[in-house]
């Protein structure tokens, strides 16, 4: 869900950036601003983790 979201925004972005309603630094913010992707972990990677720490 994130994704599709960050990816939203992103698209939604660019597309006033090509119509002259954004402007690149504003763009620039905007992109910067996303959330990277998460990473999904598995219950064995989670079990492997809590066992390290």
């Amino acid at each position: 869900m994130r994704e599709s979201i960050a990816e939203s925004i992103t698209s939604t972005v660019k597309d006033l950036n090509k119509s002259g309603l954004v402007d690149e630094i504003t763009m620039k913010n905007i992109e910067n601003l996303c959330l990277p992707e998460i990473e999904e972990y598995h219950s064995e990677k989670i079990v492997n983790i809590r066992k390290k720490f």
